[in-house]
């Protein structure tokens, strides 16, 4: 039983004087003038009629391969630091490439990202950079994964820029 969103053009929508308002069916999303939505191919969607002025669509679609996602993992990264200090998480791609994943995990916060075995993420201090912990994925396929970040976490405690350095 999906629920249908259906754009309100200029200004109306979700209740907000554009008539129709949220329920348990439909969803009207509030957008201003010149502003989209961007959703993938599984949600089922629609426009009410244009009764004055324009309607201009930007359409993109992007035609990528359908990836197994029984593989998945659900990861739980949990800022446990005993410093009260936010990390910022990364995703380490197969290169070495740092990928941002989140940015500020406050002390006592949780994230859910979901990944896949062996990946491997990356945390580091918000203020001053440095290596808090890297962590591998374990979880099997279709498992859970909990890591907790503290600050006794297995990272080296080095700012990229030092590790640049050792490597030349």
């Amino acid at each position: 039983n999906k629920k249908k969103m259906v754009g309100r053009g200029g200004g109306g929508g979700g209740g907000r004087g554009g008539g129709g308002g949220n329920n348990t069916r439909y969803f009207y999303p509030f957008l201003r003038p010149g502003h989209g939505l961007v959703h993938d191919k599984t949600l089922w969607h629609g426009i009410t009629k244009v009764t004055r002025g324009v309607k201009y669509s930007l359409l993109f679609f992007f035609d990528e391969p359908e990836r197994d996602m029984s593989s998945q993992v659900s990861v739980y990264f949990n800022n446990v630091r005993v410093s009260n200090r936010s990390v910022d998480i990364f995703w380490q791609a197969e290169n070495g490439v740092l990928k941002a994943v989140h940015s500020g995990l406050g002390p006592g916060e949780k994230l859910l990202q979901i990944s896949f075995p062996n990946h491997v993420f990356v945390a580091r201090d918000s203020a001053s950079g440095d290596v808090v912990g890297t962590y591998s994925v374990n979880a099997e396929a279709g498992g859970n994964e909990l890591i907790s970040i503290t600050d006794d976490s297995k990272g080296d405690g080095k700012k990229a820029e030092e590790e640049e350095e050792e490597e030349e």
